[in-house]
């Protein structure tokens, strides 16, 4: 592997973008004929994704990588360069995956989506949490409509087979000298990743689409896939109500009523779901009627 990322027909060279010295560039833009193969698996191909996209924009420009440190950290840093929205930045392989609080997301090559997905909201910075949501709901509606499995979203950000994590959402604002805010979208989706891909300790809190239909999927459609859902809930979260993408995940959430337990003032809090506002956020009820509002944090679903 060379020490410079490696692009075959790139309209400039790699090394004008300053991408991170470990990653391996297969294409860029949908026009490359590049092709990603991993023995034992499916491939990720440029040309074919282009052929199956039904977008206006979302993954029109695609940059894939056979390995890269962070799909995130590579569309901050093109973000930050003017690439357009609807930009994706697709990796084989991730060995720096990351998801909330700095926690890894196991990422091995040739089993797993790992894509991260570029876009300019507009001027309000707020509006990340509720984008978090959208993206959860244009996740679980994907895979639902690609497996058939049984789909479901634990707050804020994990989307869930039989209670166990399929795959994982980080959503971060990039510090920029433009007008409008840029956010990365992260989704890593475990598709065809063995029970021994995943570190030890989380063999009972992770599946993968693989493991929960007992057969192996083929990647790339389902990419093709999200990206047509995601572009759809976009079109809906650039709207000023938000009331549809909260029912929706509502739906495949299922979290009202339910007893939650978080930290408050570090001390450990058991409280009842009533609600999930407008924003994102967690409406919680204490025994003594008193309402707390949960906007990031570790909650635990008891």
């Amino acid at each position: 592997m060379s020490s410079r990322p490696r692009c075959q027909r790139c309209s400039k060279p790699c090394s004008s973008r300053k991408l991170p010295s470990s990653s391996t560039l297969l294409s860029k833009t949908h026009t490359m004929d590049s092709v990603l193969r991993v023995p034992g698996t499916d491939t990720l191909d440029a040309t074919t994704l282009r052929q199956q996209l039904t977008t206006a924009t979302f993954g029109h420009t695609v940059h894939l990588f056979a390995s890269t440190t962070s799909t995130n950290d590579i569309a901050k840093t093109l973000a930050q360069q003017g690439a357009p929205e609807g930009t994706i930045v697709l990796a084989d392989h991730q060995t720096q995956g990351r998801g909330r609080q700095g926690r890894t997301f196991a990422s091995p090559g040739g089993v797993g989506i790992y894509l991260s997905l570029i876009l300019r909201p507009g001027s309000d910075p707020q509006r990340l949490p509720p984008l978090t949501l959208a993206t959860a709901v244009a996740t679980a509606e994907a895979l639902i409509a690609y497996s058939g499995l049984p789909i479901r979203l634990k707050w804020p950000n994990d989307v869930l087979i039989h209670d166990k994590k399929v795959a994982g959402i980080l959503c971060e604002a990039v510090l920029s000298a433009a007008a409008s805010p840029l956010i990365i979208v992260g989704i890593g989706i475990n598709v065809n990743t063995a029970l021994a891909d995943f570190p030890p300790d989380l063999h009972t809190q992770v599946t993968s689409l693989a493991l929960a239909a007992g057969h192996h999927w083929p990647r790339q459609p389902l990419v093709a896939l999200l990206l047509a859902h995601l572009e759809q809930i976009y079109r809906v979260f650039q709207q000023p109500d938000m009331a549809t993408i909260r029912q929706r995940w509502l739906h495949y959430g299922q979290v009202i009523g339910r007893q939650v337990q978080y930290t408050h003032a570090t001390a450990p809090v058991v409280a009842t779901v009533v609600d999930l506002d407008a924003d994102g956020a967690l409406l919680v009820q204490h025994d003594d009627g008193l309402q707390h509002r949960l906007v990031a944090g570790e909650v635990v679903f008891l």
